[in-house]
């Protein structure tokens, strides 16, 4: 056989497919894999195009328009679904780090909005605040003020007789539950 010196024909299978029953998702997915084969230099099977609509189903059109354009940065052959997979999940894990620093900055902007106007206290404001509420009542007050039914604490406590036997009659209960050494 004679070397070709003609240029890879076209890949019109791709126009086969009626753009308007395609999703954007869908759109985007194939103009990429076009262009990906364009670059590699490659002829695109429609099974193959039907393959990646399939596997990146779940991937938004963004996500793979990222995949294949890093792809297309860092190589000149064409992708494995594996590896377009591989960049259309750190393209989400971007989106949520992405969206977690947002989301942080906001909280922080809204602490420091809230400390300027003096709805929020540090730490060491709340435990100043706690130390002086300390200071303020003193042991003495204390001292006077006791609780309702309190023993004072030099009390004489007194068992009656009934009490004692209720007191014995637990005690028993508990060495025959419990065995001797309680």
């Amino acid at each position: 056989m004679e070397p070709s010196n003609k240029l890879v024909r076209p890949n019109t299978e791709l126009a086969a497919t009626d753009r308007y029953c395609l999703t954007l998702q869908e759109q985007s997915l194939l103009s990429e894999l076009d262009l990906t084969a364009t670059n590699s230099k490659t002829v695109l099977e429609t099974r193959l195009s039907a393959e990646f609509v399939r596997a990146l189903a779940e991937f938004s059109a963004e996500a793979i328009q990222y995949a294949f354009r890093e792809w297309r940065s860092t190589s000149a052959y064409f992708p494995a679904i594996s590896n377009i997979r591989e960049l259309c999940v750190t393209w989400r894990r971007l989106q949520r780090e992405e969206r977690e620093d947002a989301e942080r900055l906001q909280r922080r902007a809204e602490v420091e909005q809230a400390s300027e106007r003096g709805e929020l206290l540090e730490w060491p404001d709340v435990l100043k605040k706690f130390a002086d509420i300390c200071e303020r009542v003193t042991v003495e007050k204390l001292a006077d003020k006791t609780m309702p039914g309190e023993v004072p604490p030099n009390a004489e406590i007194v068992i009656t007789q009934d009490r004692r036997e209720m007191i014995r009659q637990q005690i028993e209960a508990i060495k025959a539950r419990y065995g001797q050494e309680a």
